[in-house]
């Protein structure tokens, strides 16, 4: 069967709600993709959360440095452990029915090598080993980076797997180059079509060629990603930094996003630095620049259930009164990453039910942050 994607209701500026049927199920976009530090941030609390069953998404995204290339080059049994890793998070995942995506990223100075040295030796281990895993993984799909595919790849991958080429987002040439025959080529095998993550700013170009396709690409029962998402839209100073990144991005062409892993806590391990989502704006204030305006947050901790523990470490979080235990044990992140999961889930839920509605601008318009963000950009 594959991934079947069909789009529905189409929004006024062309933002469509697909349904995606698969093996195991089916689901709706625009989404957003549960990852690693959602499913790792619920471990660290012992909270029995449902993400992926709320969500019905799931992205395993493992970067590819240095440390991992010497691994490939020269551990023997490295791929069978890498293997077993990606297993476990399936594993871990309460919903082992959701739509599942691996996204194996190769980084740094190990991207720069293969991308240059196409024709390496260095750079065919390399890809074998990603087509390799690629092959042993009970996953749905996978994302690779563009520059790993060429003829006989893809003519492998057409004949194996599902997976979607993954083109970086500001090298607006090689989109313009190769979106076209990418929109053709058969839609259960090749479903989607990814783009890294840039504001729509540093990347215009791209953006308005891959806008114009929107609509083509949809009909072509495809779907766009983007990957490698900060959490927010800028650490910069900006009166809309704090705005939620895969929320905006959503809203230019993203039918699924996924917030980029970097390994670790994802970079908010002090508690000054610590994020709180607020639905009404889809921004992360840091809770040392909030009100603690509590009534924005009315009844948001009815999602811990019956879990008193953590409903306290909510309200603990939110105004800044955390306990030294908390702190020593990251607690605040934790629990930031939870709500924000499932308070995320929400959002999409009203912002598929308004495209079907016909009334999408006046969800954006009532998300008073993001739409000036989109507004000051032309959007």
């Amino acid at each position: 069967m594959g991934i079947n994607i069909r789009p529905e209701e189409r929004s006024e500026n062309n933002l469509t709600r697909l349904n995606i049927k698969y093996d195991k199920g089916n689901v709706e976009t625009p989404n957003r993709f549960v990852n690693r530090y959602d499913i790792n941030a619920k471990s660290h609390l012992g909270a029995h959360i449902p993400l992926t069953r709320i969500r019905n998404l799931f992205i395993y995204e493992e970067p590819i440095s240095n440390k991992e290339l010497n691994s490939i080059l020269n551990t023997n049994d490295y791929l069978a452990t890498l293997k077993n890793k990606i297993e476990d998070y399936f594993i871990r995942i309460e919903n082992k029915n959701c739509l599942k995506a691996v996204y194996i990223k190769l980084t740094g100075n190990v991207k720069d090598y293969v991308f240059k040295n196409r024709d390496s030796e260095t750079s065919a281990k390399i890809k074998k080993f990603i087509f390799d895993l690629s092959s042993e993984l009970n996953t749905d799909f996978y994302i690779f980076q563009s520059e790993l595919l060429n003829d006989n790849s893809i003519k492998f991958l057409n004949n194996n797997i599902v997976f979607s080429p993954l083109f970086y987002i500001k090298d607006h040439k090689t989109i313009q180059n190769s979106l076209p025959n990418w929109i053709t080529q058969e839609s259960t095998l090749v479903p989607f079509i990814s783009f890294t993550y840039s504001s729509y700013l540093n990347a215009n170009i791209s953006y308005q060629y891959i806008i114009k396709y929107l609509d083509k690409i949809h009909e072509s029962d495809k779907g766009i990603i983007s990957t490698d998402i900060p959490r927010i839209f800028s650490n910069l100073a900006s009166p809309y930094g704090h705005v939620s990144a895969p929320h905006y991005s959503s809203f230019i062409i993203s039918d699924i996003t996924a917030e980029i892993y970097n390994g670790g806590h994802g970079n908010f391990k002090k508690v000054p630095n610590t994020r709180i989502f607020e639905k009404t704006n889809l921004a992360l204030p840091k809770i040392s620049n909030k009100s603690n305006n509590a009534e924005i947050h009315k009844n948001e901790d009815s999602i811990f259930g019956n879990d008193e523990n953590l409903k306290s470490l909510f309200w603990r979080t939110l105004q800044n009164q955390n306990v030294d235990m908390d702190i020593k044990n990251n607690r605040p992140a934790y629990i930031s990453r939870i709500h924000e999961s499932v308070m995320t889930s929400s959002e999409y839920d009203n912002m598929r039910n308004s495209i079907k509605q016909h009334d999408l601008m006046n969800y954006r318009k009532s998300k008073m942050e993001l739409n000036k963000l989109l507004e000051n950009q032309k959007l």
